[in-house]
């Protein structure tokens, strides 16, 4: 799609998508600030790098195969709630991130201990057996309800 500005990524017919790659696309290529993809059904692992872009937003939810994420960006925002299936994510890569929504998912464990401009989580109804916030000084929303509450 050289010379066509991007506005909307739909990947729910991309089976076999594991990786997925934008690098230093000017904002004349692409419109809006997220990346939004609902309902995939491909892949159980997804490796994303996603920089130099004007894309401030990453959503990927409701997947039900997807076990595990990774991912490299200049996001400050990180939706990845009714992956139904996740096990795996590792957010140290996101160097600004200030909101992770990443609810009803099947995560054991979550390393946030490195997000100091981390202002808003959501890790609720998962199956978390420990969490480490103490480093999240500027949170003003912390839910970590389990599954049962």
């Amino acid at each position: 799609c050289y010379g066509n500005p991007i506005s909307k990524i739909n990947l729910n017919n991309c089976a076999s998508l594991n990786k997925f790659n934008i690098i230093d696309a000017s904002t004349n290529a692409v419109r809006g600030e997220e990346i939004w993809i609902d309902g995939y059904a491909g892949a159980t692992t997804m490796d994303f790098t996603i920089v130099g872009t004007p894309f401030t937003t990453f959503t990927f939810v409701n997947a039900t195969a997807l076990t595990g994420i990774k991912f490299y960006g200049d996001f400050t925002t990180v939706n990845l709630y009714g992956n139904s299936a996740l096990e795996d994510v590792d957010v140290n890569p996101i160097l600004d991130l200030q909101k992770l929504d990443i609810h009803s998912c099947k995560l054991q464990t979550l390393n946030v201990t490195e997000k100091s401009k981390l202002t808003y989580l959501d890790a609720s109804a998962n199956e978390l057996t420990e969490i480490n916030v103490t480093q999240n000084n500027h949170r003003e929303h912390l839910n970590l309800a389990d599954k049962g509450s």
